[in-house]
Parts: structure tokens; C-alpha cells; sequence
């Protein structure tokens, strides 16, 4: 009983805290305004500009393609619930990217597995099936 009313305490504490160091900051309106000017803005296309939000120590897809080349597509259903942990269990000890790539094609989402090594590639290949795919002749953009 005790220490429930304790940990009770302390997150409406923690809250009010939250609260008021978020009224002192940037309000959630012009956040990702402020992130975006940080390191530039695309072109704009047709009618609308469309802002780059880049994320601290986060893989950029360049360099992702450039440190990890040799990439397999798979497609997207049979990448989600105990397949998914089926792949990280076997990529475990491969050259796996953190992060990969992702693109639409006739009407299937792909999930684009990245390698450093071509033999951890042609592993994963054979065990889920895909197929290889060059940094290239990946679509860039979701609309293309």
C-alpha cells in the first residue's frame, strides 16, 4: 500500500515536470519546423516543399547503401509476427544493417534487408528467399 501511494507521487511529480519543461521549449507545432532548418530542405515538388527531417545518429539511406551494398528485397507479409523473429534470430550473427529500406512494388510492400558482406546475403537469401537487389535499382521515393 505504501509503496503505491509512493510511486504515485513520483509520476505526478515526473508529469508536472514534463509539463512545464515542455511549456519553456519548443511547442510540438514547431518542432519538426526547427529540426528541418537544421540541415536544409528539398526542392520544391509541384505544388507543395516538402521538409527533411533528419534525426540525430540516425542511418542516413546513402549511407546505408554506401556501408552495407549487398541488399535482398522480401516481401513485407512475410516479414511481421513470428517470421520477424525469425529473421532477427538468424541475422544474429550476419553483418545485418540496424536499418533498412523500404518500397512498394505492384501492389506489395518489399522490405529491403541490407548486408556488408555478400556470403551473409546469399544466406539470408536462400533461407527466406527474395531477391537481390541493387542500391541502384531500388526506388527512391515511395511514388516511383
Amino acid at each position: 500500500m505504501l509503496s503505491t501511494g509512493i510511486t504515485a507521487r513520483m509520476f505526478s511529480v515526473r508529469s508536472s515536470y514534463a509539463t512545464e519543461t515542455q511549456r519553456r521549449s519548443h511547442t510540438p507545432r514547431t518542432l519538426p519546423l526547427v529540426l528541418s532548418l537544421r540541415r536544409g530542405a528539398r526542392a520544391a515538388t509541384s505544388r507543395r516543399v516538402t521538409r527533411v527531417i533528419y534525426r540525430r545518429g540516425e542511418l542516413s539511406k546513402a549511407a546505408i547503401d554506401r556501408n552495407w551494398p549487398h541488399q535482398v528485397a522480401l516481401r513485407a507479409e512475410h516479414c511481421s509476427g513470428h517470421d520477424y523473429v525469425t529473421i532477427r534470430l538468424f541475422c544474429e550473427g550476419l553483418s545485418l544493417c540496424p536499418r533498412g529500406h523500404f518500397f512498394r512494388r505492384d501492389n506489395a510492400d518489399m522490405n529491403v534487408f541490407c548486408f556488408a558482406e555478400r556470403e551473409h546475403a546469399e544466406r539470408f537469401r536462400e533461407r527466406f528467399g527474395g531477391e537481390f537487389i541493387s542500391p541502384k535499382e531500388r526506388p527512391k521515393w515511395p511514388g516511383s
